[in-house]
């Protein structure tokens, strides 16, 4: 649903049953057809209905993959996830740096964000410009915020766990950083909603 590839042999039976053979012989699914896409989504969502009933979702996250670039048909699919996920709150966590690169693609990735009722995840990671840049904005009256931490040693390691990848102690000074952006937001963000 992220567009990252599948293991097939982890795929539901029902997924697993409407690939052709070819794909079947394969590992990992990399080009799943529409149909397969859209009974995933439906699968999913309804996986979460004991949690939509009792009020208990918060947002969903969608971390895309660092291929998943600014381009039209990437656009596309995201705009089709509040119809695949109906009123689900929708985080958009973007891994390629050119969603937000320059202040024109910057504007035009938030404005697109806000007008299809969709949060931009805003993250804290080492500086490099293969990785989205860390600031703090919203594109909703929430913020959804990740912090990676900033081990630049480990992040482009090969061959290790996501708990070593991320494995970060955050000073105090970095944390009262921080914690003062996320005040400028919530100010400006109160201001704008008066």
């Amino acid at each position: 649903m992220t567009q990252h590839p599948a293991e097939i042999s982890r795929l539901p039976k029902q997924l697993r049953d409407m690939l052709p053979a070819e794909q079947l012989g394969e590992r990992q699914l990399t080009r799943p057809s529409a149909e397969v896409v859209n009974l995933a989504f439906q699968m999913f969502w309804s996986a979460l209905a004991p949690l939509r009933e009792a009020d208990k979702l918060g947002m969903v996250a969608f971390q895309f993959p660092p291929y998943f670039v600014a381009k039209p048909a990437n656009f596309d699919y995201i705009a089709s996830l509040p119809e695949r996920l109906p009123g689900a709150s929708i985080a958009i966590e973007f891994r390629h740096p050119s969603w937000v690169r320059g202040q024109a693609q910057h504007a035009e990735t938030m404005k697109f964000l806000r007008s299809h009722g969709l949060y931009y995840t805003s993250i804290d990671a080492p500086e490099d410009r293969s990785i989205v840049p860390s600031f703090i904005e919203s594109t909703g009256d929430q913020v959804y915020m990740r912090f990676h931490g900033k081990n630049r040693e480990n992040w482009f390691k090969r061959n290790i766990t996501a708990g070593e990848r991320f494995k970060y102690l955050y000073s105090e000074r970095e944390l009262q950083s921080l914690g003062r952006a996320r005040e400028t937001w919530r100010k400006a963000a109160s201001c704008a909603r008066s």
